[in-house]
């Protein structure tokens, strides 16, 4: 009779070879099932914006305008060449504006997609931001007043700019350098052309209006003065000058905001080329590049004044090429030396280091509350002051308030916390 192998064990005429086969084939099934149902569920969830993209030398220069704003806000008054020019010229203060600018086209290039309800939702944080601490809402330390005078509030400013050209970032890179063919060469040569057109068209477009404008009763035709200018008299009838920097103009005015598009361009149009993390050879070329605007824009102003507060071509075009060669120095390497790390702390918290030192009268108040045995003329304030000349006086206390926020951000970086809007 022959032999009747039992039900649970296999054929004796099978090899182990065999068996191996089996179980691979099953796997291999197995896999197969498994990456379908993988791909199901992502095209069910959507397509995934890609992650943002950080680079140390954005941060960096971020921190770096941070701390050249501090320094200019509170030197400027006593050392004329680092604060703002009076009206046409170039100090050290006018760069503090444009490499806002500058960076957050930078930056736009570098993050994610985001929806429209982010940018709207980012936009109105910045502007009540911005409103709130112009009009003192965030009042200064020892001081009775706090409250928003709706009368006189401040309506321009920094924050609300920066949160326009935020918006105008975004809709330029969604309507221009992201559609078409940025995977070849020329594609994106072509992308990064048409981001720059649109930025040197908004300046003609300024200068266009500017010259050709409504003027002021009684003043000529393109005038520049700080009484008679297009932009300060459409500042005038939109806000009233109540609500403006200066009863005449504001530098963050509706007018002047037109041109910084182009530098916003500019930001994103670097912000592309760090982020491909170019060679030495290529960031050679991008400062080279930024020198070449910069003396541009220098060659400019014998024909059209350079000034801050108009935002006029020459001033912009010679900010551009100063911010482009600086971000050019920091991605060939600077970046990542320890002199950069604590602009790197303050840049990303940049907006918390802009409100904690905007409101300066709380470093202020901590000085003062340290002292040796008489709280008048002995409180640190007040021994640091003594036997210095008021420049010296004001350099030391800047440094001093630098030296605090770095180490707050230093706490924070470490700790992962950054704070946004």
């Amino acid at each position: 009779m022959p032999h009747k192998s039992c039900c649970c064990l296999p054929d004796s005429s099978y090899s182990f070879q065999d068996l191996v086969n089996v179980m691979a084939q099953d796997q291999a099934q197995s896999s197969s099932q498994s990456n379908t149902m993988r791909l199901l569920l992502q095209a069910s969830a959507g397509p995934t914006a890609p992650a943002p993209v950080r680079v140390v030398a954005v941060d960096v220069m971020r921190g770096i305008v941070m701390s050249l704003m501090l320094i200019v806000d509170v030197c400027g008054k006593v050392v004329p060449s680092i604060g703002h020019a009076p009206w046409h010229g170039f100090h050290l203060a006018d760069i503090v504006m444009p490499g806002f600018i500058f960076v957050v086209g930078a930056s736009v290039s570098l993050a994610s997609r985001p929806s429209i309800t982010r940018v709207i939702s980012r936009c109105t944080k910045l502007i009540l931001l911005g409103i709130l601490i112009q009009g003192r809402w965030i009042p200064q330390i020892g001081s009775l007043s706090f409250g928003l005078d709706l009368y006189s509030f401040r309506a321009p400013g920094i924050l609300q700019r920066i949160a326009v050209c935020y918006a105008a970032g975004v809709f330029l890179r969604k309507l221009v350098l992201d559609v078409g063919d940025n995977a070849t060469l020329t594609g994106a040569i072509k992308n990064h052309s048409r981001v720059l057109a649109v930025g040197l068209g908004c300046i003609v477009l300024h200068w266009a209006i500017m010259l050709l404008g409504p003027q002021p009763e009684g003043c000529p035709l393109g005038s520049l003065t700080p009484e008679c200018n297009t932009a300060g008299y459409i500042d005038r009838l939109v806000f009233g000058d109540h609500h403006m920097y200066n009863p005449m103009w504001d530098p963050e005015g509706l007018l002047s905001t037109l041109p910084t598009l182009a530098t916003v361009s500019l930001g994103l149009t670097c912000g592309q080329l760090v982020k491909a993390q170019p060679s030495p050879r290529e960031t050679t070329q991008l400062v080279f590049c930024g020198i070449l605007l910069a003396v541009l824009g220098a060659g400019l102003g014998t024909f059209i004044p350079v000034n801050k507060a108009l935002w006029t071509p020459s001033y912009c075009i010679l900010t551009g090429g100063i911010c482009v060669s600086a971000l050019g120095i920091l991605s060939g390497g600077i970046a990542e030396k320890l002199v950069s790390v604590p602009f790197k702390w303050l840049g990303m918290n940049a907006i918390l280091f802009f409100c904690l030192s905007d409101c300066s009268g709380l470093f202020s108040c901590l000085l003062g509350s340290v002292y040796w045995a008489d709280p008048i003329t002995g409180n640190v304030l007040y021994v640091v002051s003594r036997g210095y000349t008021l420049p010296s006086v004001m350099l030391t206390y800047t440094l001093l308030q630098l030296g605090l926020w770095v180490a707050v951000c230093r706490e924070l970086f470490n700790k992962r916390i950054f704070v946004t809007v």
